[in-house]
């Protein structure tokens, strides 16, 4: 009985580090995408309002997505359909318009609202 639960405990472990190997890999690649000059990250960040305060709304949209300053964005919130029976589990709507005021860099670029309210994690997009 003490040699099988010896066994049973070894294999438990070696599966418990492998594990471990595993969620450290995976939150070090995640990590490597949030730093530095990335392309991945921007196109999965690419129209998102990052910050907002009373002095600053700062929103993923660069030089790189052809931003300029002047240009009017719209804003757009996604919402979570609760009692979604077919078709997505999300809507979006349009709650304002931000113009850019300065844009940074590749990445980056200052607004200010036109119209409606901005949060932080909502998406602007350029009206086709």
């Amino acid at each position: 009985m003490d040699r099988n639960h010896t066994c049973i405990n070894r294999t438990v472990n070696k599966n418990r580090r492998r594990f471990g190997w595993l969620v450290g890999l995976v939150a070090a690649t995640a990590l490597a995408g949030c730093t530095g000059d990335s392309a991945i990250r921007h196109q999965f960040m690419q129209g998102q309002v990052l910050s907002v305060d009373a002095n600053e709304i700062v929103v993923c949209i660069g030089k790189r997505d052809g931003a300029h300053d002047g240009q009017v964005l719209n804003v757009i919130r996604h919402f979570a359909e609760m009692a979604i029976v077919e078709g997505a589990p999300f809507s979006r709507a349009q709650v304002g318009q931000v113009r850019i005021v300065d844009v940074y860099d590749d990445h980056y670029a200052r607004v200010s609202i036109v119209t409606g309210e901005v949060k932080t994690g909502d998406m602007v997009e350029l009206d086709n």
